[in-house]
């Protein structure tokens, strides 16, 4: 895959063939030498393995009626088809399940077309010329404000309970759209990050307008207008999904334009929010009017409840209470109901959601027996990260859908509030918040497959991004002192300890790398902020939000070429993950000398200070030079790498290396790194000075709690 669209050569690793986990064992390309049976030989034992495992569970499959039979099959096949090649004869990268999903969608938009039209003729239906799809993109829009936009008495709970029925209100509008129209799941080609796509029949465009009007009407009265569903579409005959010539000169076999088609007509819809509803509900007052208390999270009006917040009660509207109380069951909970046109329920569970007659449940497994007490016209169960969803030696399925669904964050210990992971921290307290999303992600799926981009590899393409994003970053972020807020579709929102999130966002770095078999076409930027545990959420995010754009926005030159994106932007500076891990070394080095020390001696933290003068003195060099304006380009790095703060950092590092003969070394090694570019073998993208604030800064900010407890101990002894 290249984002230059040229073709690459054949893969280096594969999947090995094994029912879909979440295990890095499973989900991660291998190579070849890895492989298991070793490339080149036989897999039957593999496929008889598969086949066993999918032959058994078939077996327990519901049959109460033929939707149910089928979309629970579709979760079957995906558990044990999604690493079988669709194709052995050419590149075997399209999987059999996902080859198997976008054909049954296309074999079930010609049938409603043809019905439709009264041309069920095979003539007809071999034509490929005629308009015969739709690929329908939709978009929630509005998500960053509604879930960012509360108050620092937001609790953590209450922030992922609102992210999570983002996710929920974009799936259900997808499913929604669906019924409408009379399709299964299999119609549904992506569904992550807010956004979704739908493949359907060109029949009743009008009907598309109405559906959104009547989700628009349901969200404007819910959430006064923050947020909205846009859609938009576009058309797609036979010709659109075959690879090489188009039969019609006319029109071109290019999938992913079409893909990228429906998504600026999305985005289009988005500037035309609420367009077709009555302008008098746009537009018209809102609200009681008067004074009024209001909610202390998210400052709307209306019935207040009293919530306990840790030591103090908190009011909330009835959406902030409901959006704790998902969050709370979230982080306990193994199973997710999804309702339609509920007809029995459970009393004082459950969460509505403004989409037509949707309802979800949470439940723990202990309480898995309550399940089979909901009744509706459709009702979905689904297990949250674990793909073995039927049930156990025969027990009755009953006449639910059954499925699996990989969702961020859950089962993850919300019990902490921001105060108390901000406590975490190591030295300075603040709360970290991090957020990081993919890189060039619409080249990559514009270009990225070249000639043989086709909607099965697309599909293909969404569901693998998503399987690392939705799936396996839970693996990773596991852990006490951070919380996934979101992770979905192609990007993430993380909180915690500070010095924690700066490890977690390298880890997903190179987790990611590794996973995407270190294509270099496949890179992945962020942005932490650090705020203190009062400051507003909202702005919290806001700054992590620009200290992202910041690091999509870097550029800089390595070895004589033009690098961008692709980097981390941490106390303000963005560094490429390179630096990154360079600086990370350097800290730990300061870090430990400074803390722990040696021998029962610690290195003065005025080394630190040495250090940042250093660095100032190096960017006053380079300042007077650019206002020179004699030298520009590599010129003027070059001889700001010669300047004065080099013949300082050696003079200054050497005589404190004198003064502290038992970290003689440690220091020297400083010194060298900044001439050499290299500390304990890790070589720097750009020049070490050009980031020596960072590791200097970061060692500070570890050390500052225990010096600050050291100097009071001191001045206590003292006086």
């Amino acid at each position: 895959m290249d984002t230059e669209g040229k073709d690459r050569d054949e893969p280096s690793r594969r999947i090995e063939m094994n029912p879909l986990g979440l295990a890095k064992d499973i989900i991660f390309p291998k190579n070849k030498a890895e492989l298991d049976p070793e490339e080149g030989e036989l897999l039957t034992k593999r496929y008889d393995k598969l086949w066993e495992g999918f032959s058994e569970a078939f077996g327990r499959l519901p049959k109460a009626n033929f939707l149910v039979f089928t979309e629970t099959l579709l979760f079957l096949l995906e558990k044990y088809t999604w690493c079988i090649p669709g194709s052995t004869t050419d590149l075997p990268d399209v999987s059999l399940y996902d080859h198997s999903k976008t054909t049954a969608a296309i074999a079930g938009c010609l049938y409603d077309y043809h019905d439709a039209m009264g041309s069920m003729t095979i003539p007809a239906i071999r034509d490929k010329n005629d308009q015969k799809f739709l690929l329908v993109c939709g978009d929630v829009s509005g998500i960053q404000k509604f879930i960012y936009n509360i108050t620092a008495k937001g609790a953590a709970k209450g922030l992922k309970g609102r992210s999570f029925l983002v996710q929920l209100i974009a799936e259900a509008a997808g499913k929604h759209i669906l019924r409408q129209f009379g399709y299964s799941v299999s119609n549904m080609l992506y569904s992550g990050g807010g956004r979704f796509y739908l493949l359907l029949a060109n029949r009743d465009q009008k009907a598309l307008d109405d559906i959104r009007a009547e989700i628009n009407a349901t969200l404007l009265e819910k959430y006064d207008g923050d947020v909205c569903l846009a859609l938009g579409w576009t058309e797609l005959c036979g010709n659109n999904f075959s690879l090489g010539k188009a039969e019609d000169k006319a029109e071109k076999a290019d999938f992913p334009s079409k893909w990228r088609d429906a998504a600026i007509k999305a985005n289009e819809d988005k500037r035309r929010k609420f367009a077709g509803l009555d302008y008098q509900k746009v537009f018209g007052p809102s609200g009681q009017g008067g004074e009024h208390k209001t909610c202390q999270i998210c400052k709307k009006e209306g019935p207040l409840k009293n919530v306990s917040h840790g030591d103090e009660n908190v009011a909330l509207c009835r959406d902030c209470e409901i959006a704790e109380r998902m969050g709370q069951e979230l982080s306990k909970a193994s199973w997710l109901a999804e309702v339609y046109n509920e007809q029995t329920g459970l009393k004082g569970r459950g969460f509505d959601i403004p989409i037509p007659n949707t309802r979800y449940y949470l439940f723990k497994d202990s309480e898995r027996n309550h399940i089979s007490e909901i009744r509706g016209e459709a009702v979905g169960i689904y297990r949250l990260n674990d793909t073995d969803f039927l049930p156990e030696n025969g027990e009755a399925a009953g006449s639910h859908v059954l499925g699996f669904k990989f969702t961020g964050g859950v089962s993850q210990s919300i019990s902490k509030n921001f105060g108390e992971l901000t406590n975490l921290s190591t030295g300075l307290k603040r709360l970290g918040i991090l957020r990081m999303d993919v890189d060039n992600l619409g080249q990559i799926f514009m270009k990225g497959l070249g000639k043989r981009a086709s909607i099965s590899r697309i599909a293909g393409l969404s569901y693998q991004l998503s399987l690392f994003f939705s799936g396996y970053l839970n693996m990773i972020c596991n852990r006490e002192k951070t919380m996934i807020i979101y992770s979905g579709g192609d990007d993430l929102f993380i909180v915690g300890a500070w010095d924690n999130v700066v490890e977690l966002a390298g880890e997903i770095q190179r987790e990611f790398k590794a996973f995407a078999c270190e294509n270099d076409a496949f890179t992945i930027s962020g942005g932490i902020a650090m705020v203190s545990e009062k400051y507003p959420i909202y702005r919290g995010a806001a700054h992590a939000g620009d200290a992202e754009e910041k690091a999509k926005t870097f550029k800089r030159s390595v070895g004589g070429q033009q690098k961008e994106k692709n980097a981390l932007t941490f106390l303000n500076k963005p560094l490429g993950w390179d630096d990154l891990a360079v600086s990370r070394k350097i800290k730990d080095k300061l870090h430990l000398l400074i803390k722990d020390g040696k021998a029962g001696k610690k290195l003065p933290a005025g080394i630190l200070n040495r250090l940042r003068e250093i660095y100032l003195l190096y960017e006053r060099n380079r300042q007077d030079l650019e206002e020179k304006q004699e030298v520009r380009g590599a010129e003027l790095e070059e001889k700001t790498m010669y300047n004065k703060w080099m013949w300082r950092a050696v003079y200054t590092l050497k005589r404190m290396a004198g003064k502290n003969p038992l970290f003689r070394t440690e220091i020297l090694e400083l010194r060298d790194a900044l001439i050499k570019n290299r500390f304990h073998g890790e070589a720097s993208e750009r020049p070490i000075i050009q980031f020596i604030d960072v590791p200097t800064r970061w060692a500070e900010f570890l050390v500052r709690k225990q010096k600050e407890n050291e100097n009071g101990k001191e001045r206590q002894s003292n006086a």
